[in-house]
């Protein structure tokens, strides 16, 4: 495959889940890995992720940050936007570590192959509702 169909490829494959209605993720950890980063930063949204590396590294938001976005948002005058992209942050977090330990305990269970890193794209890829899966079947097999 060409260099420029790859690339056509892979915007097509993180841009729509309906693509892989009939075919996994992707055959190699690179790839997979490299979608699951996609459908993380357009699940979680740019300015959460934006603001957060912001916070992360700066602890503060600038003032024009901070009423740009108030307003993607749509907060209350009166609310903390820090605190907001904080608690959405843990929020994601939390939920994506409880969906990766049941799926771990669950395809541990069933011995699957790469259990750990096939538990972690799919909480992921649930969480961010991408529908992207390392498995030809999708979930179908564990139903």
């Amino acid at each position: 495959m060409s260099h420029n169909k790859s690339w056509k490829k892979f915007l097509v494959m993180s841009a729509s889940r309906s693509y892989l209605k009939s075919q996994h993720a992707s055959s190699s950890f690179f790839g997979e890995f490299v979608i699951a980063c996609a459908f993380q930063v357009g699940g979680s949204g740019y300015m959460t992720l934006g603001s957060c590396v912001i916070l992360a590294r700066e602890r503060t938001l600038p003032s024009t940050r901070q009423k740009i976005g108030e307003t993607v948002f749509s907060l209350p005058e009166r609310f903390n936007l820090k605190t907001f992209i904080q608690h959405t942050a843990i929020f994601t977090i939390l939920i994506e570590i409880i969906g990766f330990i049941c799926l771990y305990i669950a395809f541990s269970m069933e011995d699957v192959p790469n259990a750990l890193w096939a538990a972690a794209f799919h909480s992921v890829s649930a969480f961010c509702t991408a529908g992207f899966s390392v498995f030809p079947n999708s979930l179908v097999d564990f139903i």
